[in-house]
């Protein structure tokens, strides 16, 4: 057995008891010695990995710029001319806002709402947003074909909360918005009152606002599949000519589309006739320009970065310029295409061949907690079984890459390369509507520091970026990376079953495969686990939003205990370990789980994520999920009056 440990005794806090703040006991010291970096609005070790993996991108794109690297063909030639025009400074300051002209001609020559709805779907080629989004998906309730899906959209600020909330400091960030607008306005050098422009879009985006749903409430897979017809969707929706929409749009045939949101939609139907045209050609030029300034000039990419990285993240410096380009191409088809390289330094085949074992560890351990949960009958538990079984891990890096010889680069500038991209990355997207989806796709780079769980296609991938330290060490003690990168392993399988995923069978469609009595067995657990993480205070008076959060929690809950009975089933098999450092292994698999959540957050990025984000701030990712693990207080000897302490019939237990 590996004793190679992930942190010394002497890192942890003796001065607190595990059981009073399991948070400060194992990072508090950590935090007193790491400041947040002026670059950023949280730090920890995702972000801290993410960076190290930006500067190994960076340096292997410097190499392809530079050709030191040989081998690659058409694809070292996209990435070469992307990253040299992206990094071409002085280019991007002469030409100022001049890439953005043919757009702003677009919009000029607007004379009709239906001119509108024909240029909206010209610009979303393009990369630039209106009120509604453009995806696809694959059919939920049926067959396994792709179809288009149309999204509420069309806000500048981050959740419908920030346009209609009177708290303070959702107030302070709305003020800071309008005077953004304005400022961008006045850097477009477009003609006209840039404060009359601002107070357009604040008019325009607060009308979206009351009628878009709020995160917590898009949660709800069921209650974004409105499949509609193209004549109904045409009654329902009678401000859009839809056919010349779609035609304009580049769409297959379609006999249907899914509604998001009917109520958004069809309201915005209804602002089309009510909001003088005038005013929807400013908000047009306000898209144009929130979703080109980070491939402008250095005073359009200041202003962006004053706005989101200081006023609503609290973000003190912006980030190196190549940074920022690294961070852009790693999302588009180019960062899979830099994959290829990036796997070939910085991945061990070892890496995946141990993980798989973990998955298979967790996923037994999971088949044996299903088998054994008392609120569970019997019809359920075999088609959970089935669905477990039917679960498929992707490791390290695709088995088939993304094919991006369509894709075509100008040179001419940043902003240009860009929107080819996007137009590429569209015109892919539309390319395999009504056709089977592709259940071995990849939706992130292998670089990605992350993991991820596609209800749909009934599977997990865990990139080659996140298979490293502090998430994952194959010469590390075993104890600390079940609690790693197991745990991680363990939640994401956990979302195939939590208060979302559990409405998908073995088969990625939505189909309610509960009995009454053990989906209201399960409801119970959910709701009770809801009402306690609404006790969570983030900051200030400021809560966790149960409802928002409830998904993730469950999946942190259950991938950790998932990971813990994985891990005896290994210790069972292979022999248990000595102790380290004089911790035994179940205290290292919990401090192993909490050094990957140890993080560090700005008050203003705290807020924001309190109001839109589903997962909950490490804190209470640690403290709140341990709290209602018995073999938590089992491992440091718990009991009543520790300050973590819940009653055993005020623990969630779910999976």
């Amino acid at each position: 057995m590996k004793s190679k440990s992930a942190f010394r005794r002497s890192e942890l806090d003796g001065n607190v008891k595990p059981t009073d703040d399991f948070f400060q006991f194992a990072n508090g010291k950590w935090a007193e010695r790491h400041a947040i970096p002026a670059t950023e609005s949280i730090w920890g070790p995702f972000h801290i990995l993410w960076k190290k993996n930006l500067e190994r991108l960076r340096i292997l794109l410097e190499d392809i710029s530079e050709g030191r690297v040989e081998e690659g063909g058409r694809e070292l030639v996209l990435l070469r001319d992307y990253y040299r025009t992206a990094m071409d400074r002085a280019m991007a300051n002469a030409l100022g806002s001049s890439p953005l002209t043919p757009f702003f001609d677009d919009v000029n020559a607007v004379a009709t709402i239906q001119d509108i709805v024909a240029l909206m779907a010209r610009f979303r080629k393009a990369g630039i947003g209106g009120p509604w989004t453009v995806t696809a998906y694959r059919d939920l309730k049926e067959g396994d074909l792709v179809k288009l899906s149309f999204g509420q959209g069309g806000l500048g600020l981050p959740e419908k909360t920030y346009y209609l909330s009177d708290d303070p400091a959702t107030r302070k960030v709305r003020d800071a918005y309008r005077k953004h607008v304005e400022k961008m306005f006045r850097l477009a050098n477009i003609e006209g009152d840039a404060r009359e422009s601002a107070d357009t879009i604040m008019e325009i985006e607060t009308a979206l606002a009351r009628v878009s749903r709020t995160n917590a409430e898009l949660r709800q897979i069921e209650n974004i599949y409105n499949e509609r017809t193209i004549p109904a969707l045409e009654r329902e929706v009678p401000g859009v000519n839809w056919r010349m929409y779609l035609s304009e749009l580049g769409a297959p045939p379609l006999d249907t589309v899914n509604i998001e949101v009917p109520e958004f939609m069809s309201t915005v139907s209804s602002l089309f006739q009510s909001i003088p045209l005038q005013k929807w050609k400013v908000y047009f030029s306000w898209r144009i320009i929130t979703s080109g300034a980070s491939f402008l000039s250095d005073a359009f990419a200041r202003e962006q970065f004053n706005f989101w990285g200081k006023v609503v993240s609290g973000t003190k410096r912006m980030q190196p310029r190549w940074r920022r380009v690294a961070h852009d191409i790693d999302g588009t088809v180019l960062g899979e295409v830099l994959g290829k390289f990036y796997i070939q330094r910085h991945f061990s085949e070892s890496a995946k061949d141990y993980v798989r074992t973990m998955v298979a560890y967790v996923k037994e351990a999971f088949k044996e907690r299903v088998s054994s949960r008392p609120w569970m009958g019997e019809a359920t538990r075999a088609m959970a079984i089935r669905k477990l079984d039917a679960v498929k891990e992707k490791v390290g890096y695709p088995d088939t890459w993304r094919d991006s010889s369509r894709l075509q680069l100008t040179n001419a500038s940043y902003y240009e390369n860009s929107v080819q991209v996007s137009r590429f990355e569209f015109e892919d997207m539309l390319s395999k509507v009504g056709k089977p989806a592709d259940r071995q796709k990849w939706f992130c780079s292998p670089q990605t520091v992350n993991a991820f769980f596609e209800e749909e296609l009934v599977s997990m991938t865990f990139p080659a970026g996140i298979l490293q330290p502090p998430f994952f060490d194959p010469e590390r003690d075993e104890a600390v990376n079940f609690g790693a990168i197991a745990s991680i392993v363990g939640h994401e399988l956990t979302h195939g079953f939590d208060d979302q995923g559990r409405k998908f069978d073995e088969n990625g469609h939505l189909e309610d495969w509960w009995t009454p009595e053990d989906k209201e067995a399960f409801l119970e657990r959910t709701r009770a686990f809801e009402a306690q993480i609404g006790t969570y205070r983030i900051i200030d008076d400021v809560y966790a939003n149960g409802a928002l959060t409830i998904g993730e929690t469950v999946a942190d809950l259950g991938g950790l205990v998932l990971a813990f009975y994985a891990m005896q089933k290994f210790f069972a098999e292979k022999g248990r370990p000595r102790l380290v450092n004089g911790l035994t292994p179940e205290q290292r698999f919990f401090l192993g789980y909490a050094l990957i959540e140890r993080s560090k957050f700005r008050e203003e990025r705290l807020r924001e994520i309190a109001i839109t984000d589903p997962h909950l701030p490490s804190y209470w990712r640690v403290n709140g999920v341990l709290s209602n693990m018995s073999e938590f207080f089992d491992a440091f000897n718990g009991g009543p009056g520790d300050k973590m302490w819940r009653p055993e019939n005020e623990r969630i237990e779910i999976w």
